[in-house]
């Protein structure tokens, strides 16, 4: 047992001594790669896969570590800090980021737990979900893309063992303050009252989230309610959806919108084939 915390809280020293990096953009894009490379120290609100084609790729994703040999699938829960290192030899790898309204679709799914292990070893349902998650680098239908991102979150839900989250936050201050802002959104949160729920002046709050996230807190808050709004737009009509996502008139939605997308709601709707 005391074996067992040693290892443990020597895990959660090495992971503080290192720099956490947020990588925001994950949070709205989808990702694909297949190149091996040194990863660091890194997390975002996006689930991740990593599976190795070739090769032991060694990882490490919040307490746990070890290596992803041949034909297994790494799976990377929202908020999960995770680094990788190439491949001793040299190999191959597939990964796919998925838009991180998804992570909404596995934190209610699970309400809490986590993967008993995060690595598929089982060489058939890694294969069958690699199959599958390679077919979103290869179209650009939306449908063809959400279609596929489900498919693959339900076939883990269904045949992935979970157990209890582990209670240490090992990012500490990034992750609570994401998690806070994930669960929040929808209210009319400032960086005064932020920052007041953490213990911190808001000046002091504000030069912290700067410095972790490499933007302001405004700006971050804006991405998030606009993702959120992009994802409720599939089954809400455009008024409800603007306050449901933390604005207090459609003018200031329709405008922080096109701010972060480039178009107005109305244009968003109709690209993607909703109905207003």
């Amino acid at each position: 047992m005391l074996k067992k915390l040693y290892n443990i809280i020597k895990k959660i020293a090495v992971f503080m001594k290192n720099e956490f990096n947020y990588e925001s953009h994950r949070d709205f894009e989808e990702f694909y790669a297949s190149f091996d490379d040194e990863t660091p120290i890194h997390f975002h609100r996006s689930i991740e896969f990593m599976f190795v084609k070739s090769g032991e790729k060694p990882y490490t994703a919040g307490l746990e570590s070890g290596v992803i040999k041949a034909g297994e699938l790494l799976i990377v829960p929202p908020l999960f800090p995770h680094s990788f290192h190439p491949i001793q030899g040299g190999g191959a790898v597939k990964c796919n980021v998925l838009p991180a309204k998804y992570s909404d679709v596995w934190e209610n799914f699970l309400k809490g737990k986590t993967p008993a292990s995060l690595v598929i070893r089982d060489l058939n349902l890694a294969a069958e979900l690699e199959e599958h998650l390679s077919v979103i680098n290869n179209t650009v239908s939306p449908v063809l893309k959400d279609g596929v991102y489900k498919y693959v979150l339900g076939r883990i839900f269904q045949k992935v063992k979970f157990t209890d989250a582990p209670k240490s936050k090992t990012s500490g201050f990034a992750t609570e303050v994401l998690r806070y802002i994930d669960e929040n959104f929808s209210d009319d949160i400032t960086l005064d009252e932020t920052a007041k729920e953490f213990g911190y002046s808001k000046y002091y709050f504000s030069s912290l989230f700067n410095e972790r996230f490499k933007t302001n807190f405004r700006t971050y808050l804006n991405n998030v309610r606009i993702e959120k709004a992009k994802k409720m737009l599939e089954t809400l009509p455009l008024s409800e959806v603007a306050f449901r996502s933390g604005y207090k008139s459609l003018q200031s939605f329709f405008f922080n919108f096109k701010k972060v997308t480039g178009i107005t709601p109305k244009e968003y709707v109709r690209s993607q084939n909703l109905s207003e």
